[in-house]
């Protein structure tokens, strides 16, 4: 999809909004300003579902602009947006995010705490490895679980050359 389509296929207000949804998701990867203008407009929207594509399409755009937007979702009422910051934050890999998904690793849903977990390990700094080593003696398996595969992440990402899996 060329970015004139994406952008056509974005700004008709007569598609259907998981249309709209999928081609905001596709081209927020493309640095143009009609596509970071198109990831604000479906924030500020008032549509449910634009704006959760929009919290996805700031983690994909890795323009760290957003950054404040996601944060400030981290703490959101609804748990769809506060997984999608959560996951969007880790797509950003900014260090600043990790103090704010600590506290995202203690989510009363267990998909938001995941994504933080599954950030925590993208960005992988001390502060996120020292959070995710303490995350292996939870009482639950999914985050004990979720927390070796992001330290194994990290780990990979700072010996490349190593064969662990």
């Amino acid at each position: 999809m060329g970015s004139a389509s994406a952008k056509a296929a974005i700004e008709d207000k007569k598609k259907a909004v998981e249309v709209t949804r999928r081609a905001l998701e596709a081209a927020a990867p493309v640095s143009l300003p009609e596509v970071r203008e198109a990831i604000g407009n479906a924030y500020k929207s008032g549509i449910p579902g634009l704006k959760v594509s929009s919290i996805y399409a700031m983690g994909k755009s890795c323009d760290p602009v957003w950054l404040p937007v996601l944060l400030s979702e981290l703490s959101s009422a609804d748990a769809e947006m506060r997984f999608e910051a959560a996951g969007a934050c880790g797509e950003l890999e900014e260090e600043e995010a990790v103090p704010y998904l600590i506290t995202t690793v203690d989510d009363s849903d267990v998909d938001v705490r995941m994504a933080a977990i599954r950030a925590l390990g993208k960005i992988g700094n001390a502060q996120a490895k020292e959070c995710l080593r303490q995350c292996l003696e939870s009482n639950s398996e999914a985050v004990r679980q979720a927390a070796e595969q992001a330290l194994n992440m990290v780990e990979a990402d700072e010996d490349p050359l190593s064969f662990r899996l």
